[in-house]
Formats: C-alpha cells, structure tokens, sequence
C-alpha cells in the first residue's frame, strides 16, 4: 500500500453483502468510526428494503410550457435514478449487488473500499474520488462533526462512483437523483430511522425498570 502508513483491513457483512475496506494512514479512533460506518453500510445494502428501494424509485420534476402570462406549470413524475446509463431501478441494484467496480470487474458480491484521510482539503466537501484511482478519500473535518450514519452515507455514495454512477460536479434540481447521492442519502437515512427506534426501545426500558 506504499508510503509507510499504517493499513488496516477488515470485512463486514449483512444478508450475503459484503464491505471489504483497506484503510490506509488512519489514527485508530478513525478506524474505530469508519468501521462502524462499514457495517452500516452492510447492513442497509444488504437488507432486502434496499432492493425494494431500487426497485421502486421515483422522483418528481417541475415542467412548464407557454410563455408569460400564460405559462403553466405542472409535476412529472420520473422513474428510476437520474444518470441512470440506461437501467431500470432493479438492474441498478443487480449491478451493485455484484461488487464489480470498474477498475477490476471482479464479482465478488462485496462493496471493495479503499480508504485515504484527507488531512488538508478543508469543508469543501465530505469525501471525493477519482475515476482512475482505487482510492477514496474523506475530508478530516468529518471525523468532529458527523457520526458514523453521515460517514456510512458518504461511503456508499462515493462507492458508487467505483461503480460506474455518476453525477454532475455542480449542484442542479436533479443530482440529488442519481445513484451515488439517492443511494448515500438512503443509507443515512435508514442508519437514522434505526438509530432512533433503538433510542426509543432504549428508553422504553430503562422507563420499566425504574417502574
């Protein structure tokens, strides 16, 4: 892995998926929180929800037509992920399902991630990639201001430009749509939405005992 830097590796799995991460120069508080962040991220992709998820994705853009001040608008309703090459929600999630990232194409059913710590970016971004590089990178900052659902998040979206998905560098009404930003902003999502119901659970029984 060069440099002289410390590697760590370790593989989580849900339901058949896996997550197989290399880190690469991490402080071991780092790779503490990036590994729970990995096994988030196992657990949503791998659960059958995600393949409905795909499956039935959907979103709405505003149209309009005529000219002013006669122009009407009106929403219509789009199926499937925006910068989608062409495949359907459930061809979308067969493919990622599969593992093959596109610079090796091995089908090996595991998300392969491969993780650098930008130590110098600033808040520009949470974490980028590049096209012809194994390697993703997260920006330092995270590690102060976000758990480890927002890090799961991020670890899929840019896993998804390993993938072959991608999305336009500037924010447009429609990015927010494409795989690498529906599938993160799913997996934040469900890793909140489950994070809060054990909070309750939590709640509800401490309340008993006390009782």
């Amino acid at each position: 892995m060069g440099r002289g830097k410390i590697t760590m590796e370790a593989t989580f799995e849900s339901n058949g998926f896996k997550v197989h991460i290399i880190t690469e120069g991490l402080k071991e508080r780092e790779n503490a929180l990036i590994y729970q962040a990995a096994q988030l991220m196992a657990n949503v992709i791998g659960d059958p929800a995600f393949k409905v998820f795909c499956e039935n994705y959907k979103y709405e853009i505003t149209k309009t037509s005529g000219i002013w001040p006669y122009r009407k608008k009106w929403k219509e309703t789009i199926r499937g992920f925006w910068h989608n090459q062409n495949k359907s929600g459930l061809e979308i999630h067969n493919h990622l399902m599969t593992g093959a990232e596109k610079l090796n194409g091995e089908i090996d059913n595991e998300a392969d991630i491969n993780l650098r710590i930008d130590r110098s970016f600033g808040r520009r971004c949470i974490g980028y990639t590049y096209k012809n590089s194994i390697w993703q990178y997260l920006c330092q900052w995270v590690f102060s201001s976000y758990g480890p659902e927002n890090i799961a998040s991020n670890l899929a979206h840019e896993w998804c430009h390993k993938m072959g998905y991608s999305h336009e560098y500037k924010k447009t009404s429609r990015r927010k749509y494409s795989v690498p930003y529906a599938v993160g902003d799913y997996v934040e999502y469900i890793c909140k939405k489950n994070n809060f119901k054990k909070k309750v659970i939590m709640g509800l029984m401490l309340s008993k005992l006390e009782d």
